[in-house]
């Protein structure tokens, strides 16, 4: 549904159907810290985090826009995004998180690229690609083609042992590329 639901693969066991905010497993609330910063959720786009609009249908005007996530609202399962001036309450499949640091492993025609870093800016569901932005320019690769930065949210997809695991959101905290694992 519109660019997905949120959270980003890479590696086998672990993948982002669409877009959308990059959830956060049934964990962590939204706590109050000292001097009023709000705990981060596992799972979910902390504020700062950098966004595309997708998929809106009442709104349309506003797929495309470049915004900021401000915090999750747990209550109504919203991000709210700063676009400009303005703040928006958006499900998860309509906010594409853009991830900086993404490294580009394992392609055997275009192998020159393996090692490259760039900017995750879409995923296309139908074709199952990222869409990585390189110095050179775009490519567009599986996810098992790409390495994800410790710290995106993910989506878990794919798990055969631990299927209880797969539809959860979580965040990236280690990365073994002798497993090719998060």
């Amino acid at each position: 549904p519109g660019g997905g639901m949120g959270g980003f693969g890479g590696m086998p066991g672990m993948g982002m159907p669409g877009m959308g905010g990059m959830g956060g497993m049934p964990m962590g609330g939204m706590g109050g810290m000292p001097g009023g910063a709000s705990r981060p959720q596992i799972g979910k786009m902390q504020a700062g985090t950098q966004i595309q609009i997708k998929g809106l249908r009442k709104s349309p005007e506003l797929n495309g826009e470049m915004g900021l996530i401000s915090r999750f609202d747990p209550v109504s399962e919203r991000y709210i995004c700063s676009v400009d001036d303005s703040e928006y309450k958006l499900k998860r499949e309509n906010v594409q998180q853009i991830v900086n640091g993404v490294e580009i492993d394992g392609l055997t025609s275009n192998a020159q690229l393996n090692g490259q870093t760039g900017t995750l800016f879409d995923r296309i569901l139908e074709s199952d690609r990222y869409n990585i932005r390189l110095r050179t320019g775009p490519v567009s690769v599986k996810p098992a083609n790409s390495i994800l930065p410790i710290g995106t949210s993910v989506l878990i997809v794919g798990l055969q042992n631990g299927v209880q695991y797969n539809g959860r959101d979580a965040t990236i905290s280690e990365v073994d590329r002798s497993q090719r694992r998060y």
